[in-house]
């Protein structure tokens, strides 16, 4: 079985920022989840969040040793998660995103943004409507 996660990362003006995520097993079956920040959020943050997330999701649901692939727009975040990048920003979810991609079976896959792919853009859109939320 082949799962699809798309992710998603967002930030207005340094000052609040959101994150989502989408996670397609087969056809029939979706799981969706987004959230805000405001503690330090940059557009890269942000991204490295949506994968921090997916991946702890798919821990949580035991399809951790099913082909996952993960879809994301931010060639930042491959190049750290894949070490080809010597970046010590954000370090904090770089380690952590390091530590669980020991335990779940996963590709990255670059993908153009705003190109028409359907589930780029509902996270796309998502991470936006969190980063622009007054709730928490």
């Amino acid at each position: 079985m082949t799962i699809n996660i798309y992710t998603d990362g967002s930030c207005f003006g340094n000052l609040k920022g959101g994150w989502a995520y989408v996670i397609v097993v087969g056809e029939d079956y979706i799981i969706e989840d987004s959230g805000r920040c405001v503690k330090n959020p940059t557009n890269n943050r942000m991204e490295l969040m949506a994968i921090l997330k997916a991946l702890k999701k798919i821990i949580d649901l035991n399809l951790n040793s099913y082909n996952n692939t993960i879809y994301t727009d931010s060639r930042y975040s491959i190049s750290v998660l894949k070490g080809n990048s010597s970046y010590t920003i954000n370090n904090d979810l770089i380690s952590e995103i390091k530590q669980l991609l020991k335990y779940v079976n996963v590709n990255f896959h670059w993908v153009k943004a705003h190109i028409g792919n359907p589930w780029n853009e509902l996270v796309d859109t998502m991470s936006r409507n969190k980063a622009k939320s007054k709730i928490l």
